[in-house]
């Protein structure tokens, strides 16, 4: 969404007149003589008003020009008497309409003869057609800022129209004074005008159309910035009354001045028509009848949902349901003569913008039904950011038309067929994986993209590649560096290909251990081998606990010798991290809980004694409920060998571990060791031992005795639960 203000351009230009020249378009009334009043409102394009929405209201006294969307009411009616405008508009048509194709095409346009009416300086307007103007964004309609707007500055500077700066950077400085300049040239250091150059060393000069000037008390100011267009924030300078106003004061200014004419701030949402229809088989079918005599005809209520042919096999050339004259022949509801069903099915989107609700209530014969009261909204979303850009939009927004559709619910009418606003209560869009890609310049001056199982990668001795060559020329090619994994480039890991090598718990530990998920990451086979040795030493530990695991669990742990409680705390400490970490969604950190939860049980494998086993007998059905997610296979079939079954049930089953109470209660606590303040070693002492006692056992310390020997100790400092320090 964008914040921002919406305001109009007036003007005097009628639907019903041919093309107009300027004069009479001035709020005087010139030529044909038709002043203010004299034009009837009703008569005029659009109410006399060119609406635009901006973000940089601030900087509204430096428009010089407007542009309005080629579909504009103005544009075409200017095209009824101007060739040129005619034809721009006919080529504009034939390209690309999305605002990634917008922003990489080249910025064209056309000039109406048009004028409007400045809101707040009353200066005469031009307005032009734009190719970089999008009909469904705002009005379809932008105030022209060159100074302070890259792209309308690409646009002034290509057709000469004026570039008048309003804004000024806030870390300008205010000693350079300049005299009026005929044309700006940007240089590394200074600006230069029609006398020497300011503080320029290094000058790169290029010529951009001419600048409007500021009035002589803004020239203290400095007069350019080092880009072609400042379009950050700043304060406001050549702009009459605003002049000093930061970019809070004019935006309240500027809405205060056009209110009378329309003006409001205003928050625009980035929806814009979707064609949701598809030439393909499988997607929701269009419910319409096209017929001859009739036109487009709906199909009847009764006969919904229209069915697709579940036999139909595509062969891959155009829309398969226009080859099945099954499905294309029908009659036509309303005349009763032969006609034809649409072939178009429905984007996927239409689907998946509100599937999630059916599932509350599958069996309803409804859209929805009451069920979605209670399941809905969602509590987690999760996707990419690429899908969940375009997803979540259309699904927040299908959300927002079910609860304004009325009537499907008989014992409450005036209801929507949902009672809430936002479908999802929690967003998480995860990260992407990346991985080096390899490529070779064809003569066509192509690249042809590598896939990883094609080349032989060179390494350093620190494991980074230098080079790499194609395995079936045995010629090099040119690494490209770590990119987005995509089809494009063939820098795709198969999924296939790593379960051959390590199996599919692996790949999941691997993916989910490759970093925070919300960070994108790199794709790494000596990672996923690290992940596959930790899996080994797993059910390498596992199966060699079978006698372990059958050892009755000591119900009463404080009997336990004072080695087991510190292992038992150390495992419901790790538990507690990791249930913490999987509520966050930070599935690498539980990856490292389980690692450390291993290293925990094998240091203790030396240990005997029935208290050790039943820790340890606990700690690992801990450590594998609470690994199925991450590594289900191994896991569950350690949980299966092991005789967890009995006791706890099937894996996916068992209640999932807590950390209990007791276990996090230390009978000791560990303290820092310091000799004038130096680390020297810790001392494990009671949890309720007395100051006397914990002087007593850090005076009898090995380490303490090796760094006091021979020196009288002056003072002892005790920091309960933390350090001693001995003061020598």
């Amino acid at each position: 969404k964008s914040v921002g203000v919406r305001f109009a351009f007036t003007h005097q230009i009628r639907a019903d007149e041919s093309h107009l020249s300027p004069s009479p378009l001035a709020a005087g009334g010139r030529g044909k003589g038709r002043g203010e009043g004299a034009v009837e409102k009703s008569t005029r394009i659009q109410d006399g008003k060119l609406f635009v929405f901006t973000t940089r209201a601030d900087t509204i006294m430096g428009v010089t020009f407007c542009a309005v969307a080629p579909e504009h009411p103005l544009a075409l009616h200017a095209a009824k008497s101007s060739p040129a405008v005619a034809a721009f508009i006919e080529r504009a048509k034939h390209g690309g309409t999305t605002e990634a194709e917008l922003a990489a095409k080249d910025k064209e346009g056309v000039a109406t003869g048009l004028f409007v009416t400045h809101p707040l300086t009353h200066e005469q307007i031009p307005v032009w057609v734009g190719n970089y103007v999008l009909m469904a964004y705002g009005d379809g309609a932008v105030m022209g800022v060159p100074a302070h707007d890259e792209r309308d500055f690409a646009f002034a500077q290509k057709y000469g129209i004026v570039v008048k700066p309003v804004i000024a950077p806030l870390d300008w400085p205010a000693n350079e004074t300049t005299t009026s300049p005929s044309l700006y040239r940007e240089n590394k250091g200074g600006g230069e005008t029609s006398g020497p150059v300011l503080h320029a060393p290094g000058v790169r000069y290029q010529q951009i159309p001419t600048m409007e000037w500021m009035t002589a008390p803004d020239r203290t100011l400095h007069w350019a910035s080092w880009s072609p267009s400042h379009a950050e924030h700043g304060q406001c300078v050549n702009s009459g009354p605003m002049n000093g106003m930061s970019f809070a004061e004019a935006i309240d200014y500027v809405v205060a001045q056009t209110k009378a004419t329309g003006g409001e701030r205003k928050t625009t949402w980035r929806l814009r028509d979707w064609g949701i229809s598809r030439q393909r088989y499988w997607g929701t079918p269009i419910p319409i009848i096209h017929c001859d005599g009739c036109g487009a005809v709906p199909v009847p209520e009764k006969d919904l949902p229209v069915v697709l042919p579940e036999d139909l096999i595509p062969d891959g050339s155009g829309s398969p349901l226009k080859k099945d004259r099954r499905f294309i022949d029908c009659t036509c509801p309303k005349c009763g003569k032969p006609a034809e069903r649409e072939t178009d099915t429905m984007d996927t989107f239409v689907d998946s913008s509100w599937y999630f609700m059916r599932y509350c209530s599958p069996d309803a014969n409804t859209m929805v039904d009451a069920r979605n009261d209670y399941w809905m909204p969602m509590d987690q979303y999760i996707g990419g950011i690429e899908h969940a850009v375009l997803h979540l939009l259309y699904a927040r927004f299908w959300t927002k038309v079910m609860r304004e559709i009325t009537g499907g619910f008989p014992d409450d009418p005036a209801r929507g067929l949902v009672k809430f606003d936002e479908p999802f209560t929690n967003l998480f869009t995860q990260g992407m994986l990346s991985a080096e890609c390899f490529y070779r310049e064809t003569s066509e001056g192509r690249k042809r993209w590598y896939y990883p199982s094609e080349i032989t990668v060179q390494y350093d001795d620190k494991g980074r590649p230098t080079g790499a060559v194609a395995k079936d020329d045995g010629l090099p090619v040119s690494l490209g560096g770590m990119e987005k994994m995509s089809k494009s480039k063939n820098n795709v890991v198969e999924p296939k290909d790593i379960i051959a090598r390590f199996g599919a718990d692996t790949a999941r530990a691997y993916v989910m251990f490759a970093g925070p998920p919300e960070m994108s990451a790199a794709w790494s086979d000596s990672g996923a081998e690290g992940v596959y040795r930790f899996l080994k030493r797993l059910y390498t530990w596992g199966t060699s606990s079978k006698t372990a695991s059958n050892t009755p669990p000591v119900l009463d742990f404080s009997q336990a010798t004072l080695g087991a409680k510190r292992l038992r705390f150390e495992i419901h400490t790790i538990l507690s991290q990791a249930n913490h970490d999987y509520a966050r969604l930070q599935s690498n950190t539980v990856v490292s809980a389980g690692m450390k939860m291993l290293n925990a049980l094998e240091d203790s494998k030396s240990e005997a004694g029935r208290d050790w086993a039943a820790v340890r007998h606990e700690g690992l059905w801990i450590l594998l409920r609470m690994f199925y997610p991450i590594a289900p296979h191994i896991t569950w079939q350690l949980w299966n060998e092991l005789g967890f079954v009995a006791p706890h049930g099937d894996l996916i089953d068992a209640t999932w571990p807590l950390p209990a109470s007791g276990a996090l209660e230390q009978d000791e606590i560990e303290m820092v060791i310091q000799v004038n303040g130096k680390l020297r070693g810790q001392i494990c002492v009671p949890k309720n031992a007395t100051k006397a006692d914990i002087e007593t056992l850090a005076l009898a310390d090995a380490s303490v005795a090796k760094h006091t020997e021979g020196k009288p100790i002056k003072k002892l400092i005790v920091v309960p639960g933390r350090l001693i320090n001995v003061v020598v």
